[in-house]
């Protein structure tokens, strides 16, 4: 479907937009112009152009996540809680590693563990990567099931 929408685009044959599977909603006009512009001046890319591309994309899934919960203190013993939202990376159906996506301390939101250590210490963060160390043995060993 994909190599019919490119060779109708290159060959500047109209594209169907209404009953398009793969080009959905509004297609930009000027930038189907500007890609035939640009094939006329470069040609149409080689397939290695493809595999070195796909080969730059890294895709974070946030299907399945699961979330780990640890409560934190404030110097004057305020707890906080700590949500981590991680997903498995897998080898050999082994899970090797929990993938942190974000961590969320009260109201406010982290991306890694490097900006919540800036902000609140390496106790935390030290706590959130035993307990991801064990989850990860728990996993593995058939001992936790993620709650439904």
């Amino acid at each position: 479907m994909i190599e019919q929408y490119n060779n109708q685009i290159t060959n500047h044959t109209p594209v169907n937009i209404i009953r398009s599977e793969t080009i959905r909603g509004g297609v930009n006009i000027a930038l189907i112009a500007s890609f035939r512009e640009y094939i006329k001046v470069n040609g149409y890319p080689e397939p290695r152009r493809y595999t070195e591309q796909k080969r730059k994309i890294k895709l974070h899934s946030t299907y399945p996540c699961m979330e780990l919960h640890t409560t934190d203190h404030d110097e004057d013993g305020t707890p906080h809680d700590v949500w981590i939202y991680v997903y498995e990376e897998k080898e050999d159906y082994k899970v090797t590693d929990l993938i942190i996506t974000k961590i969320v301390r009260g109201r406010t939101r982290f991306n890694d563990l490097e900006s919540l250590e800036q902000k609140h210490g390496e106790d935390i963060v030290t706590e959130i990567k035993n307990l991801i160390e064990t989850r990860i043995e728990e996993i593995n060993n058939g001992l936790w099931e993620e709650d439904k």
